[in-house]
């Protein structure tokens, strides 16, 4: 029952889509173009959230990774 209980209030929070926030004591050296892409592999609706594939070859992924990963 727990786990039930746990699975719907996941649910809940997910279908809430929440907003992601970059604290800027944290994340002020992080530049805008990496904010977005963060988003974009994070975000809620599954339809717009990128793919593994569209992540590994966006133009942020493409200059900031390190080439072990390319």
């Amino acid at each position: 029952m727990d786990k039930l209980k746990n699975e719907e209030e996941i649910a809940k929070l997910i279908e809430q889509r929440p907003v992601i926030k970059f604290e800027q004591e944290y994340w002020s050296s992080v530049s805008n173009e990496c904010k977005t892409f963060i988003c974009s592999c994070m975000d809620s609706n599954v339809g717009a959230r990128f793919t593994a594939n569209q992540a590994v070859y966006s133009s942020w992924f493409k200059r900031k990774a390190p080439s072990s990963w390319r």
